[in-house]
């Protein structure tokens, strides 16, 4: 994922040149994408919630997926 700092602990995803709805927030581990799938245009939540969308896989392979990369 390339990720673009937007502000202070901000960063913006970044696809085929162009930054994304998609905003990771670093303080408090978080994100957005504010014209995602869920209501209202606006998908948000934890780093595995991330994983979910971002991967679009179950429960069990986002946590396998963030053990063998990050642990």
């Amino acid at each position: 994922m390339d990720l673009v700092k937007t502000g202070s602990g901000t960063y913006a995803m970044k696809e085929n040149g162009e930054i994304t709805s998609l905003v990771l927030f670093e303080k408090k581990n978080t994100w957005c994408r504010f014209s995602g799938k869920e209501r209202s245009g606006v998908s948000r939540g934890s780093t595995i919630d991330l994983i979910l969308h971002v991967r679009e896989c179950s429960l069990r392979e986002a946590v396998d997926f963030l053990s063998s990369h990050f642990l």
